[in-house]
Parts: C-alpha cells; sequence; structure tokens
C-alpha cells in the first residue's frame, strides 16, 4: 500500500514536472521565436534613392544642382528576429550625361571640335542585404543597414564632330559591383503601412578615373564614372507593405 502512494506521488510529480517543461518552451518560443513588430515576418518595400546632382549636374552645358539623380529598388525584407532583417531587392536607374574630352598628355593638345549630345545611362540590377534595429521591434525604429550589389548598364548617345557631316553614335556596356552602408528609421503609419527615411553611402569597383587613364574619354568610361558618382550618396525614401 506504502509501494502504491509514493508510485502515484512519484507518478503526480513527473506530470508536473512535464507540465512546466512545456510550459517554459512554449514561453520561449513565443519570446526568441516571434518577430519583433506584430509578430509579422514579411515587408515589402518599394525604395528611392536620391542622388544630389551637385555631384554631377544632370547636363554638362547647365549646372542643375537642384536637380536629382534618382535609383529605385523594390524589395522583399525578411523580419529574422526581433533586431535583424534580411532582403534582395531589384534596382534600376535610368540617367543622362554629356560626353567630354579631357587630355592626359604631357603636352597638352586642343581638344577636337564637336557639339556633344545628351546621352542615356541605362543601370540594372539587383542586391542582398542585413539590416540591424537598435530597438527589438524590426523593422519598426533606427537601423543600420549593410548591402551588397551587382549592376549591369549600357550607355548610348551620340557625337557630333565638326569635320564628319554626321553624328557618330556610340554604345557601350560594363558592369559593377557595389557595397552601400544607411542609416535610417522606419516608422509605422498603421498595422500595415510603412514610411521610412536613410541617408546612404556607397562605393563601387569601377569608375575612378585614375584607374585607366588612357581611357577617360571613353564614352563607356566616363558612364562609369557617373554611376559611381550616382552611387556615392544619397537620400532614401521608402514605402513598405507588412502583410504577414
Amino acid at each position: 500500500m506504502l509501494k502504491l502512494i509514493i508510485f502515484q506521488k512519484t507518478n503526480k510529480m513527473k506530470k508536473y514536472r512535464l507540465l512546466l517543461f512545456v510550459i517554459v518552451i512554449a514561453c520561449s518560443s513565443n519570446v526568441f521565436g516571434q518577430a519583433g513588430y506584430l509578430g509579422k515576418r514579411c515587408h515589402f518595400v518599394f525604395d528611392a534613392r536620391f542622388s544630389p546632382a551637385i555631384l554631377t549636374p544632370v547636363y554638362m552645358v547647365g549646372t542643375h544642382y537642384c536637380d536629382f539623380n534618382t535609383h529605385f529598388s523594390p524589395s522583399f525584407e525578411y523580419v529574422v528576429n526581433r533586431d535583424w532583417v534580411i532582403g534582395a531587392s531589384y534596382q534600376f536607374e535610368h540617367s543622362k550625361y554629356t560626353p567630354e574630352y579631357s587630355s592626359h598628355n604631357e603636352i597638352p593638345i586642343p581638344p577636337p571640335n564637336y557639339t556633344a549630345q545628351e546621352s542615356d545611362i541605362d543601370l540594372y540590377g539587383f542586391g542582398i542585404y542585413a539590416k540591424y534595429y537598435t530597438n527589438p521591434k524590426a523593422p519598426l525604429g533606427y537601423y543600420y543597414k549593410f548591402g551588397l550589389d551587382y549592376f549591369t548598364y549600357t550607355a548610348t548617345g551620340k557625337i557630333k564632330y565638326d569635320y564628319l557631316p554626321m553624328s557618330t553614335t556610340f554604345k557601350g556596356e560594363d558592369w559593377a559591383l557595389g557595397f552601400r552602408i544607411e542609416f535610417g528609421k522606419t516608422v509605422f503609419v498603421s498595422n500595415y503601412i510603412s514610411l521610412g527615411t536613410g541617408l546612404s553611402l556607397g562605393a563601387l569597383t569601377n569608375g575612378y578615373r585614375f584607374m585607366s587613364m588612357e581611357k577617360r574619354n571613353e564614352p563607356i568610361h566616363q558612364a562609369s564614372t557617373r554611376v559611381l558618382a550616382n552611387y556615392f550618396i544619397g537620400v532614401n525614401l521608402t514605402l513598405g507593405i507588412l502583410p504577414f
């Protein structure tokens, strides 16, 4: 009889311990597994970056410093936990520039007489990034963003030389890798809609004039320099949807 009572008490203790263990696991799962803001994880974002034309005027013949070069990137973000968000983006940009001639010889030579016409740069690419939120409610609040980008771009345009009867058409293609950092803030105007702003800086693997002096008069190399200037600094504005 005594053994039976002891056995029943032991059985009850095991049940209580098992129940306590389940409660602890459930609480831990709720605390550490839940996403930061409203328990949602999927964030669809449209990002527009504006680069001031004071660094790269839209037209070489007129310094329109109030103009901005625009870069667009729709992206998908996944909230890993309350601090971190990872994302992938598709990116595109259309810009203009005017090819210019410059001499890099030891003995300066006069530039050929030509009329440079507006030329187009079309850029497409994709990127991956991670965001760290300073408060444990991602994707709400202040954040630091670290991203890697890959671009391909095409430059097309015309140059009219005085000694030729017709304009010369050119077309060139190139690619670049980029690294970008950003500091910004995301706010929610409802349970689903987010707005954000940030300041970003970036660097590319090409587009530096000193890297290939012999090519600095080639239109595609000048286009690479223009893409680098557009990528260097920007003000970001975002609109997002957090459905689930």
